[in-house]
């Protein structure tokens, strides 16, 4: 990893004020060399009921592993 940072947001899609705000974070991290890894924890896209919840449970298990093996490293 060579930046600092370690983003576990929602991106994009759906395009909301917050998933579009994170995209930009993520975009201006990416171009100044900070960024380190991206974790995006939105539901599945087209993912609804316990698809979605689970979905995004996964998501959610994988940015906290993303997170722990940046931190070892």
């Amino acid at each position: 990893m060579t930046g600092h940072v370690v983003a576990i947001v929602q991106l994009p899609p759906p395009v909301t004020g917050l998933s579009a705000v994170n995209q930009r974070m993520v975009e201006e991290l990416s171009r100044a060399g900070k960024l380190a890894a991206v974790a995006n924890v939105a539901p599945p896209e087209g993912a609804r009921g316990p698809h979605k919840h689970l979905g995004r449970l996964a998501r959610t298990l994988s940015a906290a592993g993303l997170l722990i093996r940046a931190r070892i490293r």
